[in-house]
């Protein structure tokens, strides 16, 4: 799988808190305290979140 350039530069270097999925809107909130709202194509779509090592962090 590809990674997604528009998202790859917006979660660099940040720790994936949580993620939760309402519909077709994807939450991923960071260790900070921020978050960034993603619209999926469907609500059916899948997202795998890695670190920067290539480890499996979330997928769905």
């Amino acid at each position: 799988m590809v990674a997604n350039q528009k998202l790859a530069h917006v979660i660099a270097g940040r720790t994936v808190a949580k993620v939760q999925q309402s519909d077709a809107v994807l939450v991923v909130e960071f260790s900070d305290g921020s978050s960034i709202q993603i619209r999926l194509e469907a609500a059916t779509s899948s997202v795998m979140v890695r670190d920067a090592g290539g480890k499996l962090e979330y997928a769905d």
